[in-house]
């Protein structure tokens, strides 16, 4: 029933991460709507697999991935923010800020719509050209 992660694994800067976060996959995020900042500062991860979470009600990822600066792979397979419109917003603001490591991203079974507010996200932050996005 949990609808908010905000801020769930995040590590503020000075802190030491945890290198493991177990058990990702089982997670049940049906009803999450807020994922704000849920992995921001994050130094020690080098990929992070997400594709077993369901984003369908999810109106806030901002921050979600902000400064994870070790970040080189991400699996956001299945996310799907199809129902997002300028009436419908999804809010992204920063998602991928100061993630300078970030290469990979899997987006397989993703919307179009998903994977253009991803690419648009990626862009804003100018790392768009280096990273390389596999549907």
């Amino acid at each position: 029933n949990v609808t908010d992660m905000s801020g769930m694994f995040r590590s503020e800067i000075g802190h030491n991460p945890t290198t493991e976060i177990l058990g990702l996959s089982s997670f049940n995020t049906s009803k999450v709507t807020s994922m704000d900042s849920m992995f921001a500062y994050q130094g020690k991860f080098t990929s992070l697999d997400l594709s077993g979470f369901d984003t369908s009600n999810v109106k806030d990822v901002s921050g979600m991935f902000r400064n994870c600066d070790s970040l080189e792979t991400l699996n956001l397979s299945g996310w799907d923010f199809s129902k997002a419109t300028i009436n419908n917003p999804i809010y992204m603001e920063g998602i991928f800020l100061g993630d300078h490591s970030l290469k990979t991203i899997y987006m397989r079974g993703c919307s179009q719509v998903t994977i253009n507010l991803i690419k648009s996200e990626l862009k804003d932050e100018h790392i768009l050209d280096q990273v390389t996005i596999i549907t």
